[in-house]
């Protein structure tokens, strides 16, 4: 996750600051681990390199047509093309194939899954701009978090009943837990939406046509 994480912010943002800063991390993190005694040395190397995997994979998905689509809302309707079928596969049924073959924990699955039916909710209600104050995006991070938490302390209350747990799994209950809170960042969107903390499509029309009337904009 660390590698993944620092490789991947390096990638997105194209900081010299970062990628300085992601292998001192990603080692400082893994020396930790040994430290602690929670992992091996075997146990570390092997993390690093699933973590490069999916770092190739994403750097890769950065260059390909691929990632154009993953932001149109006609790829996330429902029909049978191949766009839609492809991203629908990898967002939903790859998580489940994981799981399944215990390859990631029912938490990570419950992430993943929560966190993609958020972004596919959003994206089919038509994807806000991610623009605005300094005010507004603070504003937006905490109500995210805010209803973020206050699902996890609903669910840790919930679950901690024994007669809750009696009648499910004790792996479906780690998704859920896990899938809920994920899934509220798309609530957090539409409260945003409604409490105009993002700009509004006219704003972003008025912009645009007023950053082409500027000098420079016009024929030569």
């Amino acid at each position: 996750m660390t590698t993944a994480l620092w490789g991947g912010s390096s990638t997105i943002f194209n900081s010299r600051k970062i990628k300085m800063m992601a292998p001192f991390m990603v080692l400082l993190v893994a020396l930790s681990r040994m430290y602690l005694g929670r992992h091996f040395l075997g146990d570390i190397l092997g993390g690093a390199i699933i973590g490069l995997f999916f770092l190739t994979a994403f750097v890769l998905f950065l260059k390909s047509p691929l990632k154009d689509d993953f932001f149109k809302k006609d790829n996330f309707e429902l029909a049978l093309k191949s766009k839609n079928l492809i991203l629908y596969f990898v967002l939903f049924v790859i998580p489940l194939v994981l799981i399944t073959s215990s390859m990631i924990s029912a938490e990570a699955a419950g992430f993943f899954l929560g966190t993609n039916a958020a972004y596919v909710l959003i994206i089919r209600r038509g994807l806000p701009d991610d623009a605005g104050s300094v005010e507004q995006r603070v504003l937006r991070i905490f109500i995210a978090l805010l209803l973020f938490g206050i699902s996890s302390f609903i669910l840790d209350l919930g679950f901690d009943n024994i007669e809750t747990v009696a009648y499910f799994s004790l792996k479906f209950i780690e998704f859920l837990k896990a899938f809920i809170p994920a899934s509220t960042i798309w609530v957090s969107v539409v409260v945003c939406t409604k409490l105009n903390l993002y700009r509004t499509e006219k704003e972003l029309l008025s912009n645009r046509k007023g950053a082409l009337k500027q000098p420079g904009h016009g024929m030569e």
